[in-house]
């Protein structure tokens, strides 16, 4: 009996937790969807009366427009090309440095090894509003404040030093055979990284291309710090500072109308959300062998 007591409580605080996490997505969906005139209605209705689009039909206009060959565009494909970019040069330097210090924290020997991986877990603990200052000054003195390079190139080094860690453990359970056999064939440590342990370490570069997507594209606060250029915003960074914005004399055609938050926010997550969906198998199976390995 209390068994069966204890099991519906935790069914209901499962319940409770679920309800919780869900309600703030279904209610931007509902928003999104919504008319504008329900939208300023007290109390605000949980469902639309009817569904529309008419919140994505003013996005465009949201955002503005610049003139290119004689055409007006939308700034919001311009901000999405940033985007864009920063996702390209984010995740192929994720990918291709945290690999590579994985493997050579994992399959080659060298003196002071052990206390060159302590010191890049070291850096865990260090918070990074701490290194916020100095990383300013640096990227001030390298003439790169006012562009993207302070948001893409430090993931060409390293990738982050608990991506590094996982990584690691990861190539710690590749059999070192298949290395000793490819360097008694006359391969380099390169080309073993390239041809062996790149390609079995699949899953793995799967997580980090997901995080990696998930983090760059909802990355606002960054660029936001180093770019003054808005043109060179990318998505998250324009949505967010534009939705501080008050509305003009209309209601409709701006980002404070909560209705087209609700809709730009929606199509925010559809990224993040496809990823995920496209890479689910990989990542299972990473999830799935490092149990095992563990």
């Amino acid at each position: 009996m209390k068994r069966k007591s204890f099991n519906i409580l935790i069914t209901v605080i499962i319940v409770l937790i679920c309800v919780i996490l869900v309600y703030p997505v279904v209610n931007m969906i509902m928003l999104a969807f919504m008319p504008y005139k329900e939208i300023t209605q007290v109390p605000l209705p949980l469902f639309p009366s009817k569904f529309t689009l008419d919140n994505f039909k003013l996005i465009p206009d949201t955002f503005g427009y610049f003139t290119w060959n004689g055409y007006e565009i939308s700034l919001i494909l311009r901000y999405l090309k940033n985007t864009l970019v920063l996702l390209i040069l984010s995740a192929s330097g994720t990918i291709l440095s945290c690999t590579l210090c994985a493997y050579g924290f994992s399959k080659i020997k060298f003196a002071g090894r052990g206390f060159a991986f302590g010191l890049v877990l070291a850096t865990l603990m260090i918070p990074s509003c701490v290194t916020m200052i100095s990383l300013y000054v640096q990227y001030t003195n390298l003439g790169w404040v006012d562009t993207l390079l302070p948001v893409w190139v430090p993931t060409w080094f390293g990738g982050g030093a608990m991506h590094i860690f996982l990584v690691r453990q990861y190539m710690r359970g590749i059999p070192d055979t298949l290395s000793d056999a490819a360097r008694i064939d006359g391969a380099g440590y390169f080309r073993i990284y390239w041809n062996i342990i790149l390609p079995i370490t699949k899953p793995m570069c799967t997580y980090l291309l997901i995080g990696q997507i998930g983090t760059t594209w909802g990355d606002y606060w960054t660029p936001f710090l180093y770019v003054n250029d808005r043109s060179e915003w990318p998505l998250a960074t324009a949505l967010i500072s534009m939705a501080q914005q008050a509305t003009d004399y209309s209601g409709q055609a701006s980002l404070g109308n909560v209705g087209v938050q609700m809709a730009m926010g929606l199509l925010m997550c559809t990224v993040p959300l496809m990823t995920y969906i496209l890479g689910q198998k990989n990542f299972i199976e990473n999830v799935r062998l490092g149990a095992i390995k563990g």
